[in-house]
């Protein structure tokens, strides 16, 4: 027995009001059932969902039969990518065209067809009026105009394809050029680092022992750099292998701790640990890759957490003889990521934050690589994270077990003889604004090298407070900062020297334009200095402004 739609049911799909193609008025079931002309409701992905009387005798099908189809059906299977197209068109505004329909025996007739979205609100249904032109001489005219179109879209699709290989074309040219130039830039840092680890080797004092160390720092972050870009490049041209050597996972993971604690307790961070002792710790793997992988999602963690925790734990998901898989989750009560950056979090050069006030350095490589390398290892990386709560990153990968266990050399540092340098007193105070680490650390030797009084603040209202409980002779301003920038900080600076005194502001800043200088000068700071700068010639700025 064949069972049509209610009347409560048809009013769930239509609106009363609705007039279709401006012609027709719903009036309930008794239309849609005495309908002349064929009338069929189809849903949003091409489901048919009801089929009237005349349907059923049109196309041969029963009612259940009719119903178990999709459009596509009715159509022929090479239209079916440009049925879709005219459906989402009906769904938005609307159609009406010619084509043919295919009956249940495989016979096919001509129809002119008129669909309409059939709820104004929902727009999650169509209803189709269908008729039958089999009489009307015209339609082969139309027909042989859908034949062009469907040559033209051909004809779009081939220029389409020739566009996508020359942009595959271009991607691996353009990491033929990142591998070049990585390996042309690898070659003097290969002879800096040597140099450094020659130097760590001498009887060094021990100013110049953190001098070398900070050196030693900055060339292995460069490097760092560059081999992202080479690696980058090696896995966009398919080059990129694992180096699988056994290595003991305890071992490896201590040290990666405790650099964690260290890093996280010099921020006043709470850091926890667990390592799952059911672990065999004796494996086979890419220890460098895995270390990078982590020391990225740690130091991330500790990077983007000002206050609170951060945790790591290490456990076994499962094993068998020769192999286990281990999770590696690292959860912190930092910033936590916004909801536009999720999806983009694993793309090549994203980062979030992008302002003058910055406060966060990086490539935007780091998760990209991480997640590549992550998935040769049979693994992933996941997270999950809410914004101002903090992130949980899960990073999963496969080992082959080992049985022997490599003992492997230590080799100790040198003694380095300590050897004291006279300076020359003076009671000048610089104030040096300066929101990276390193970056301080250097200038803290500039400065007092030359006997003046130093004093470090990491971002603008720092340098607020501190100008307000001590005497500073000149500031050394950097001008992209976290929370205050350089030029939002000289603004409130001169607007609180109400005593007439006025400190000697200069600019030093990586922005190495014209136009970069100007604005510096008219923020009312008295010089600027642009980075990598001579040391010498900042002394030669520093001791005319405090002549001045």
């Amino acid at each position: 027995m064949v069972e049509f739609v209610s009347d409560s049911t048809l009013e769930k799909l239509f609106n009363k009001e609705d007039i279709l193609h401006g012609q027709v008025f719903f009036n309930g079931k008794d239309f849609i059932e005495n309908a002349s002309e064929v009338i069929l409701i189809v849903g949003k992905y091409g489901k048919i969902i009801y089929g009237n009387k005349k349907a059923i005798e049109a196309y041969g099908y029963s009612f259940d039969e009719l119903v178990n189809l999709d459009i596509f059906a009715l159509r022929n299977e090479d239209t079916k990518e440009f049925t879709q197209k005219q459906l989402n068109k009906a769904l938005n505004s609307g159609i009406k065209f010619r084509t043919y329909h295919y009956r249940k025996d495989g016979s096919k007739f001509p129809v002119e067809v008129r669909s309409i979205y059939s709820n104004k609100k929902s727009k999650d249904m169509v209803v189709s009026i269908i008729r039958d032109i089999s009489d009307v001489e015209e339609v082969y005219k139309d027909i042989t105009d859908r034949k062009l179109i469907d040559q033209e879209l051909q004809e779009k699709c081939k220029k389409l394809e020739l566009l996508k290989q020359k942009a595959e074309d271009a991607n691996k040219a353009k990491s033929i050029f990142l591998a070049n130039m990585s390996h042309e830039i690898r070659t003097p840092m290969n002879s800096i680092l040597a140099t450094i680890q020659l130097l760590q080797l001498e009887c060094i004092n021990e100013e110049q022992s953190k001098y070398v160390k900070i050196l030693n720092e900055s060339a292995h972050t460069m490097l760092s750099v560059i081999n992202n870009l080479l690696d980058i490049s090696k896995i966009e041209s398919g080059k990129f292998k694992l180096n699988n050597q056994s290595f003991n996972l305890k071992e490896t993971i201590n040290n990666i701790y405790n650099n964690l604690l260290i890093t996280g307790n010099s921020k006043g961070l709470e850091v926890s640990y667990y390592l799952d002792p059911s672990i065999n710790f004796e494996i086979i793997g890419d220890e460098l890759k895995l270390k990078e992988i982590l020391n990225n999602l740690i130091s991330n963690a500790v990077k983007f957490t000002d206050e609170g925790y951060v945790s790591f734990r290490v456990k076994m998901i499962s094993n068998d003889e020769s192999s286990e898989k281990i999770e590696f989750k690292i959860k912190d009560s930092g910033i936590g990521i916004e909801e536009e950056f999720k999806e983009k979090i694993f793309n090549d050069y994203i980062q979030g934050d992008l302002s003058i006030k910055k406060k966060h350095m990086g490539t935007g490589l780091g998760l990209a690589i991480s997640k590549q390398f992550a998935n040769l290892m049979n693994g992933d990386i996941c997270f999950e994270s809410i914004l101002g709560k903090g992130s949980t990153f899960i990073f999963t990968c496969e080992f082959k077990k080992f049985e022997h266990k490599e003992r492997k050399l230590k080799i100790s540092n040198m003694a380095k003889d300590k050897i004291t340098i006279s300076r020359i007193e003076q009671d000048k105070v610089i104030l040096c604004v300066e929101d990276n680490l390193i970056n301080q650390e250097v200038m803290e030797g500039i400065i007092k090298r030359k006997g003046y009084k130093y004093i470090a603040a990491y971002n603008g209202n720092e340098a607020l407070s501190i100008l307000k409980n001590n005497k500073v002779d000149l500031i050394l301003m950097d001008v992209q900062m976290p929370e205050l920038n350089g030029f939002e900080t000289t603004k409130i600076i001169r607007e609180e020297e109400l005593d007439g005194k006025r400190i000697p502001i200069i600019a030093m800043t990586a922005y190495a334009m014209r136009e970069d200088k100007d604005k510096c000068i008219k923020a009312d700071m008295d010089d600027y200095i642009v980075k990598p700068f001579d040391i010498e010639k900042l002394y030669e700025f520093m001791e005319f402004h405090l002549r001045t």
